[in-house]
């Protein structure tokens, strides 16, 4: 089975959709975590309000999701396991996706 990842991204000044993006690579400090819940909160539509970065395609949106761990960076020294449950929320998390790559020192 093929691993496909869609997350809501916005592409320009006012427009978002749901479109396959790639699964991140998991960084050495990170847990790679797939999403099972996301929340739509006001931060995220006046997200889609401000105008890209020069030079950036899209923006992926969201910052509250739960989900379970799947794969955990070589670095983590928190005692996470695969198949844990997790659920948080930051600003400019990027959570609105189906896999999602979180740093999990301070949690």
């Amino acid at each position: 089975m093929t691993l496909k990842n869609r997350g809501v991204i916005k592409t320009a000044q006012f427009h978002a959709s749901l479109a396959e993006i790639p699964i991140p690579i998991l960084r050495p400090e990170y847990i790679l975590v797939r999403t099972i819940a996301v929340a739509l909160n006001p931060t995220d539509w006046q997200t889609v309000d401000e105008s890209l970065k020069e030079g950036t395609p899209y923006a992926l949106l969201g910052c509250d999701a739960a989900g379970i761990v799947i794969e955990i960076g070589s670095k983590v020294t928190k005692e996470w396991r695969v198949g844990d449950r997790i659920a948080g929320g930051a600003h400019g998390g990027l959570y609105h996706s189906r896999f999602i790559m979180i740093i999990v020192d301070g949690i």
